[in-house]
């Protein structure tokens, strides 16, 4: 296992990897927004990363949230985005906390970032066709989240 990072170094590290982005620090907890876009054919989404505590020891999530253009468009037929947290919030899931696939020792540029992007991409897919084709785990009996 790799160092643990705190949030100042992660806000760092985004700094330097994508610094046509920008974000905000205040101790601790900072948030840093981003354009992504898919592909070359995609719109232009403004991400918003920010974190949250979990925990007694320092210890945090990533949540990432679309920013814009908001609302989403859902797929004909669809009450509600796929594989998010929450619709309204556009709070999306890119990893599954229950099983570590995430943790503080993993650079969020190298991870979360493109992770949005890979989420936004089969949003679209999605967003046409109705099937959600990126994976992932959706409890059918949380109302709240899709992930």
């Amino acid at each position: 296992m790799g160092k643990y990072m705190s949030r100042p170094v992660q806000f760092n590290i985004l700094k330097r990897t994508y610094p046509n982005s920008h974000g905000s620090i205040r101790g601790n907890n900072f948030n840093w927004y981003i354009e992504l876009k898919p592909t070359p054919i995609s719109i232009c989404y403004k991400i918003m990363i920010t974190t949250e505590d979990i925990g007694k020891h320092g210890d945090y999530k990533p949540l990432v949230y679309v920013k814009s253009p908001k609302p989403l468009k859902l797929a004909s037929g669809k009450k509600s985005l796929p594989h998010v947290y929450n619709t309204m919030e556009q709070k999306i899931c890119l990893y599954d906390w229950r099983y570590a696939e995430w943790n503080a020792t993993m650079p969020i540029a190298y991870t979360i970032v493109p992770w949005a992007s890979e989420w936004l991409y089969y949003y679209e897919i999605w967003s046409v066709t109705g099937e959600w084709l990126g994976g992932g785990h959706h409890p059918a009996n949380n109302k709240k989240t899709s992930s």
